[in-house]
């Protein structure tokens, strides 16, 4: 019976966020953060958008320990060359509902996140950065892992590739 309804309110959590018909599944990923949590993968909702859409992202994190703080995410959209960054968006995960320092080891969180393309923002390809900081320091979280690492410890999701409004 327990099985049953957790297997219901899976399903009732994926219809209530638009979830259930995505025909993709999470990449898997392995970055550690401080040592103590690690993002275990992510989904990204739609990698073609257009300015002014709001990019959706599902991050998938596992705590190695209990964080000693409650860090926010940060999301950057940048050019190829990595040239500043064209859109940012920082928050806590699931929009502060579930408190990092709450967290225990071995716990697998799951955290919507959104990223506002900018309306005059120019058709081409993009990189989605992602990391941890600390608000009260503003100090990056330093990550460890298998996947490229820029400068300041933020780790490079995905290509994201924006077309003129009426190209979609």
């Amino acid at each position: 019976a327990l099985a049953l309804c957790g297997a219901i309110f899976l399903a009732a959590g994926l219809a209530r966020y638009g979830l259930a018909d995505r025909s993709h599944r999470p990449q898997p990923l392995s970055i550690t953060f401080a040592d103590q949590i690690r993002l275990q993968g992510y989904e990204l909702a739609d990698p073609v958008l257009a300015p002014g859409d709001t990019l959706s992202l599902r991050l998938y994190w596992l705590a190695l320990a209990t964080p000693e703080q409650d860090n926010k995410v940060f999301l950057h959209l940048i050019p190829p060359d990595g040239s500043g960054f064209v859109a940012q968006a920082d928050g806590y995960p699931n929009l502060g509902y579930r408190p990092m320092s709450g967290w225990e080891p071995g716990e697998l969180v799951m955290d919507e996140q959104m990223l506002i393309l900018p309306a005059d923002l120019a058709p081409g390809r993009y990189r989605l950065l992602v990391g941890l900081y600390r608000e009260d320091t503003a100090q990056n979280l330093i990550a460890r892992g298998e996947a490229e690492i820029l400068p300041g410890d933020r780790v490079v999701l995905a290509d994201i590739e924006v077309r003129a409004a009426e190209a979609r």
